[in-house]
């Protein structure tokens, strides 16, 4: 019987060789959207491709990888040819799961001759080409950039110089990507190095008891919080946008829940589509993966294998969540994450202890090619995200200004960093007053940043849910405010509003502003503590005209002192008005394009 300790240890072990290169490798890393941002995650596997460990920077890049690795290795004829210090690259969109730029390295890791596992990684290594720099209307994985099959980047320590010459080659950053790759190798080999120097002190038997425990540990975690979940199919249905004013198509998500096994099922979705929007089957499973791990064991124990052993996935070939090659998917992350949020509203709706309303929808943001634009000449890109509000819960009021589901581990990239690279200037970061649904646990507030450039500049807006209202509210909270979309020049004859686009012309002096929505409500408002009311507005988070208007809070302008004679008086009328029940006051209340279907 295995030790305890031992186990714990051996666990701690691996989690902490995941964690050390994700520090070397941000460290070391020539971009900012790595070294700020953080748009990369590492993981470490057992020889049987199982997860064990993970760094995450991209939480779908978790749930994905293990995919992805196992159709490299079948790919490349097996692991039996690797040896210690060899380093796999690939970037083939249909075969990792990604787009081209989210290139995935992998080591493994040797104890003496025997292989023990692997360290993965996958980063958004940089430009690879493609038609754009940010190809969203792109309608083949050709258009995308360059697509690297599974190859040796490194061979036992020796890098392949031929290789990076030929990424280089196709790079508008050069430099920037093929140092980012040597930088990631050179973190995948020291981490799984470490892999081996703890399955060595340990031995074999005791590393495979100790993951085999963590798995089982995280599959009956997750069964037993997926039981409390009534039996029973739950359906919701949302609109993906596409780019450039082609209108939408449908999502449909169907979760059917028996016991503790949960089958998302995703036919009836709109078939593959002529943009970048389609999802290849790994990233669909990691969107799945992903959701259910936000509903079990997101608190409790580090992302593993053993987490979505319950989880079974039906996507049609063809659909737009399981695209084949040559379609286009630079995009996929934006229609992934719309399939999490559906799983995860359908599910927490029956789970007490993770309900949720709605938030903001997809990160807004935009991404730009300056080719002149760089404080040391040359090209250079930019982007921003604007953070959206999450969903309050029955205990606690929404988030605000977060990145969206998908994309939670990661962060807006400073500024002034950007400023130091690019003749771009922020001018302003704020959360929107009001924007966060009424309930009595209030939604999140969305949020805008404004910049001016001063160069011109290509760019791509990134924005879901530009139609709609913000977050639903939930039990009778009300929908948020605030709105998704990139608006160029605001105020003035020349305003534009865009959502997804591709390729549009921005001259210098241009200000772009990008808004996040907020997220909806949970509760009827008017049972919101008065004091929590009253710090809204101290806070700025609610304006003292919603404050009476949709919580019954009167609250002075002038003082910031509350009127509860006022206050008493206006929440006394609302239940007069309704007969004692105040539900009518809330149109917007529930999820009116989800339902159960027993």
């Amino acid at each position: 019987m295995i030790d305890p300790i031992d186990a714990a240890v051996v666990r701690a072990g691996l989690v902490s060789a995941a964690r050390e290169a994700f520090a070397q490798f941000q460290r070391t890393a020539m971009l900012p959207i790595l070294y700020e941002a953080r748009d990369f995650s590492v993981s470490i596997f057992d020889d049987r491709l199982n997860m064990v460990a993970d760094a995450t920077g991209v939480p779908e890049f978790v749930g994905s990888l293990s995919v992805a690795i196992d159709a490299i290795l079948e790919k490349f004829g097996g692991a039996a040819g690797l040896r210690r210090g060899d380093v796999l690259i690939a970037n083939e969109s249909h075969l990792t799961g990604a787009h081209p730029p989210d290139a995935v390295l992998l080591a493994p890791a040797f104890a003496g001759d025997l292989l023990v596992g692997f360290c993965g990684m996958r980063a958004h290594i940089g430009d690879l080409g493609g038609s754009s720099t940010t190809p969203i209307d792109a309608k083949t994985m050709w258009e995308e950039g360059l697509l690297i099959p599974p190859s040796l980047l490194i061979a036992a320590g020796k890098p392949n110089e031929v290789l990076l010459g030929v990424i280089g080659a196709n790079s508008r950053q050069p430099r920037e990507v093929t140092g980012n790759l040597r930088s990631g190798a050179a973190a995948m080999t020291r981490s799984a190095a470490k892999v081996g120097v703890i399955v060595e002190r340990y031995g074999f038997p005791t590393y495979r008891a100790a993951v085999d425990q963590l798995l089982d540990a995280a599959e009956h975690e997750a069964r037993e919080l997926l039981e409390e979940v009534p039996d029973g199919e739950y359906r919701a249905t949302k609109q993906l946008e596409l780019p450039n004013g082609a209108g939408s198509v449908p999502l449909e998500c169907l979760v059917r829940v028996e016991g503790s096994a949960v089958t998302v099922d995703v036919t009836g979705s709109a078939p593959e589509q002529p943009y970048s929007v389609n999802v290849p089957l790994p990233q669909t499973l990691a969107a799945c993966r992903l959701a259910i791990k936000r509903l079990t064991t997101q608190d409790t124990i580090t992302a593993n294998s053993g987490e979505h052993r319950m989880l079974s996935v039906v996507a049609p070939r063809g659909c737009v969540f399981n695209a084949t090659a040559p379609a286009g998917c630079y995009m996929m992350a934006n229609t992934a994450s719309l399939l999490g949020e559906m799983i995860v509203n359908l599910i927490s709706a029956a789970m007490p202890a993770r309900q949720m309303a709605e938030s903001g929808g997809n990160t807004t943001g935009f991404l730009g090619w300056m080719p002149d634009g760089g404080r040391n000449g040359g090209g250079v890109d930019v982007d921003d995200l604007a953070g959206i509000g999450y969903g309050a819960t029955p205990e606690r009021d929404g988030m605000n200004a977060l990145l969206y589901f998908g994309l939670a581990g990661m962060e807006v990239a400073s500024g002034e960093v950007i400023e130091t690279r690019a003749r771009i200037v922020k001018r302003r970061i704020e959360l929107v007053p009001d924007s966060g649904g009424a309930g009595r646990r209030r939604g999140g507030l969305g949020s805008l940043a404004e910049w001016e450039i001063e160069r011109p500049m290509t760019m791509m807006a990134q924005a879901q849910k530009t139609e709609d209202i913000g977050g639903l509210g939930l039990a009778g909270g009300m929908a948020a405010g605030g709105r998704n979309d990139v608006v160029l020049d605001p105020g003035t004859p020349g305003e534009r509003s865009l959502a997804m686009t591709s390729d549009t012309e921005v001259a210098a002096g241009t200000r772009i502003v990008i808004n996040g929505a907020g997220g909806g409500g949970y509760g009827d408002p008017f049972e919101r503590e008065i004091e929590a009311v009253a710090a809204d507005v101290a806070d700025g988070y609610v304006s003292t005209e919603c404050a009476a208007e949709l919580y019954g809070v009167v609250v002075s302008a002038d003082t910031g002192v509350v009127d509860l004679e006022a206050t008493a008086a206006l929440r006394r009328s609302r239940t007069d008005r309704n007969g004692g029940d105040g539900d009518e006051l809330h149109s917007s209340q529930g999820q009116p394009s989800m339902e159960r279907i027993d």
